[in-house]
């Protein structure tokens, strides 16, 4: 619930969470480059490689944040806005005060504007 404090972050009328993604210009992550964020696009991974430690910082899952902390991630980039399921949220890590967490699946509903 931390994440969903933020006065950004939004519920779409089914309930699901919407949030923010900044990715590279071709729409890859940055991360691996090869999961394709187009709009439209569902980007999943198994929920066991996604980290559920919330006091780890860094680690392995699909990321998704408030639009304050996705437009200051990476350069060259690319703002998308996804929608995250409530049972596809694995943690939410405590540092930067719980503006980014980590899932295992989003669906990539538009192109927001450029980044940086």
């Amino acid at each position: 619930y931390a994440f969903l404090q933020h006065n950004d972050i939004e519920i779409s009328n089914d309930g699901d969470i919407i949030a923010y993604r900044s990715v590279r210009n071709d729409f890859m992550d940055f991360h691996t480059g090869t999961m394709d964020n187009s709009v439209g696009n569902v980007v999943q991974m198994p929920r066991t490689l996604v980290d559920d430690n919330p006091n780890v910082t860094c680690s392995s899952g699909l990321h998704v944040a408030s639009i304050g902390y996705a437009k200051g991630f990476g350069s060259n980039n690319r703002l998308v806005k996804v929608k995250v399921c409530p049972s596809d949220v694995v943690s939410v890590p405590v540092d930067y005060d719980s503006m980014k967490m980590r899932c295992c699946k989003f669906e990539v509903l538009e192109e927001v504007s450029e980044g940086k």
